[in-house]
């Protein structure tokens, strides 16, 4: 698996945590849950009249699982937030490339 760091404005600085709304210690069917949650919640059909945010706010949501998805992912990603805490942080600074 390969990760690869990037710049993301979508994050607003918040981290893949705060984005999928838990904890750093939740398990990997409470990120699945949350994901899956607010995929729902922002899908572009329910929001018709702000398709552009809907989509932006699923780009986000999409990210932030993709980082935090599995224990091997959160502890990639907690460790290379740590590295980046004088920069920026949490998802901004990071977007998983991944390569099975």
């Amino acid at each position: 698996m390969a990760f690869r760091v990037r710049n993301s404005a979508a994050t607003d600085g918040q981290s893949a945590y705060e984005i999928l709304g838990v904890h750093e210690g939740a398990t990997d069917e409470s990120i699945r849950t949350a994901y899956r949650s607010l995929l729902e919640k922002w899908h572009p059909d329910r929001h018709k009249d702000a398709p552009k945010a809907a989509n932006d706010m699923t780009k986000r949501v999409n990210e932030a699982y993709a980082a935090i998805r599995t224990a091997e992912h959160r502890s990639a990603y907690d460790q290379a937030s740590r590295r980046s805490c004088a920069g920026s942080s949490g998802i901004s600074a990071m977007i998983h490339d991944q390569r099975i």
